[in-house]
């Protein structure tokens, strides 16, 4: 550019592009009681949109078996969970993300996790003491029956 004096001026900018770079999209998996935790990271430099999630579990039922998440910003993340309603030890949970970058392409990717379940002991602890102490108290009504009606008969 030139000023009033005629001098010519001349600055160089640098503009960051980013042209057909894709969103980083990875997944984590926990559980926690009987719900399981799913968080969609974004580690790219472009944002994620109309991020969407399939889930299937082989060993377990979920509530529901997808998610729409919405958009991931770059190097964010996002976490949705769901309902456990029947539980094996170990399930494999399969995740398919789809998603778009910013220029409108669609992307899918798959992820396979393992997941260990850790049986509730106490529980089961506490239901096998509730039967012992009915077994006990049952066999404690028959016997004192049984020396009554014995003590009753002695007497005759």
């Amino acid at each position: 550019y030139t000023d009033e004096s005629g001098n010519k001026y001349g600055n160089t900018f640098f503009i960051p592009l980013k042209i057909n770079e894709e969103p980083n999209v990875s997944v984590s998996v926990w559980t926690s009681g009987n719900n399981l935790y799913i968080s969609v990271f974004n580690f790219g430099n472009v944002n994620a949109k109309g991020v969407y999630l399939r889930v299937s579990c082989e060993g377990c039922i979920l509530d529901r078996e997808d998610s729409f998440l919405g958009d991931i910003d770059a190097n964010n993340y996002l976490t949705d969970n769901f309902k456990i309603l029947a539980k094996n030890n170990h399930s494999l949970i399969i995740i398919e993300t789809l998603y778009k970058d910013e220029l409108g392409n669609t992307y899918t990717k798959y992820f396979t996790k393992n997941i260990s379940f850790i049986v509730d002991t106490q529980q089961k602890d506490t239901s096998n003491r509730y039967i012992g102490i009915v077994i006990i108290i049952v066999l404690l009504t028959v016997l004192v029956s049984v020396i009554v009606y014995r003590s009753k008969i002695k007497k005759r």
